[in-house]
């Protein structure tokens, strides 16, 4: 089954779920109460410290079905369009909450992923300061699971610009830890994360650039030469100051000191350590001369979009604007053991040969969400994607090797079971790895069929043919779940 992503668009007054087959439409549920209850509860969840829960599962339940009444909560139209669509709208009977759960259920029971592109448009570009990654299906007291357990959300670029990432990887660390502010997480384990990820598959070029001041970081921007920087990974704290979203950056020393000469006039002892604080719209108007294919914001207080039409807009979907086609940011405070899950995560994932970089946001969600408690915890909505492409990878996968089966067994576009015992996923024929926990690289027969590397081998029945010129008796374990023989 191909991956499947259908896109939720929302205007002034409608919602219209589109996928390739079919386009629904109902209205937007328009009820304040509902609105100041997310309000709150979004209020009430920001205002406790990362490491430290004033609220429980339910909240979070309560939250996210707020949310999702307020898209899915009408009954739902079949639109024009379509090929085989009526000519006018139909009353499905049903809604749209019902729509997308039949969907989802029908499609994972296939073996595809799922997701999900939310864009806002209009008057209804307010809701997108809404957290709808804490999206709930079902009823906060009853049987239900969060979105994020089943699904990708992201939210598109607009505009979007093409993702492009060089064969010979180059990724930036910059960080900026002003020592008035809270220690983030260790610059040196981002670094190491990325190497480590990527050494295997496909090898990258870590810089790291400590203690930045602003015109250090604009200075080496501008002379790193046009495209050449794939990665950006910042690590910095954020801050709201009115309309504007700000990022903490070193103070120069020549200023720091001729403040403190200043000051010192009439204060000795007086010290000048203090921040520069820098406006997201002066970096985006650095990062659009020549985007970076992604750029990850680990910083606190930066994600979110904003909170009214008229407001500055949150650091994550300026710097989206800007023409950068992936931004990977944090719209809670994140602690530094969490952020350093996500990241390590995230990195070893989208390393992974053919693996979608969406892909590595839900897999760093997950692995959020299985912390105690378990989807009890703000963390797991913490980390939000602005993307211009879903097929974008970091790394290509390879060419598949020349299949000796019959047409159709092996072709680039068909998915088998995962050959490791014990996991039900599918992975493409195609491909080098598997999409589980293991990420090992598989072995194959001659007929193109992936297998674990510890079989002898070929785990079909119906091939068996031996592996890497293995000489061994037929194989007795059964099939994976799921075996289809494609």
């Amino acid at each position: 089954m191909p991956d499947l992503t259908c896109t939720l668009s929302v205007d002034d007054h409608k919602v219209w779920l589109e996928f390739d087959d079919a386009i629904y439409s109902a209205a937007v549920r328009d009820d304040p109460l509902v609105e100041l209850l997310v309000k709150r509860l979004d209020r009430f969840v920001t205002h406790h410290a990362p490491g430290h829960t004033g609220y429980e599962v339910t909240d979070l339940k309560l939250l996210g079905a707020a949310l999702f009444n307020i898209l899915f909560g009408q009954t739902a139209s079949l639109m024009p369009g379509k090929k085989g669509a009526a000519p006018k709208p139909q009353s499905v009977g049903v809604s749209l909450g019902e729509v997308l759960r039949d969907r989802l259920a029908k499609h994972q029971s296939a073996g595809g992923v799922f997701r999900i592109a939310l864009e806002f448009n209009g008057k209804a570009e307010a809701l997108g300061s809404f957290p709808w990654e804490f999206l709930y299906i079902g009823e906060p007291h009853r049987t239900g699971y969060f979105l994020s357990q089943k699904a990708t959300l992201y939210r598109v670029v607009k505009p979007g610009g093409q993702p492009h990432f060089s064969p010979n990887l180059k990724a930036v660390v910059a960080w900026a830890v002003p020592p008035t502010l809270d220690h983030l997480t260790s610059t040196d384990k981002a670094v190491e994360k990325i190497r480590r990820a990527f050494q295997v598959t496909a090898g990258c070029q870590v810089e790291q650039w400590p203690k930045v001041t602003w015109e250090f970081f604009e200075n080496k921007f501008n002379n790193a030469g046009p495209g050449s920087i794939d990665i950006l990974h910042i690590i910095a704290h954020g801050r709201r100051d009115g309309p504007d979203v700000q990022l903490a950056f070193h103070l120069p020393e020549e200023k720091r000191l001729a403040e403190e000469t200043e000051l010192q006039k009439t204060n000795p002892h007086a010290v000048v350590q203090r921040p520069e604080w820098i406006m997201v719209s002066d970096l985006a108007n650095l990062l659009n001369k020549r985007p970076p294919g992604l750029v990850f914001l680990h910083a606190c207080s930066v994600g979110r979009v904003n909170p009214g039409v008229d407001a500055f807009r949150g650091a994550a979907e300026l710097i989206a604007g800007a023409g950068v086609p992936v931004v990977i940011a944090m719209q809670y405070e994140i602690d530094n053991t969490d952020a350093d899950v996500f990241t390590a995560e995230f990195y070893n994932i989208i390393a992974t040969p053919g693996t979608t970089i969406d892909e590595g946001v839900r897999q760093g969600r997950l692995r959020l969400a299985e912390t105690r408690p378990t989807w009890g915890h703000r963390r797991f909505a913490t980390p939000i994607i602005f993307l211009s492409d879903p097929t974008a990878q970091v790394v290509s996968a390879p060419a598949a090797a020349p299949s000796l089966a019959p047409d159709g067994a092996g072709g680039s576009g068909d998915f088998a079971p995962c050959p490791f015992t014990g996991c039900t996923n599918r992975v493409k024929v195609a491909g080098w790895y598997c999409n589980c926990p293991r990420r090992r690289k598989l072995i194959r027969c001659a007929n193109n069929h992936p297998n674990d590397p510890d079989e002898e081998r070929c785990w079909r029945q119906e091939c068996q043919l031996p592996l890497s010129g293995a000489s061994a008796p037929p194989a007795t374990r059964p099939s994976p779940q799921g075996a289809d023989g494609t």
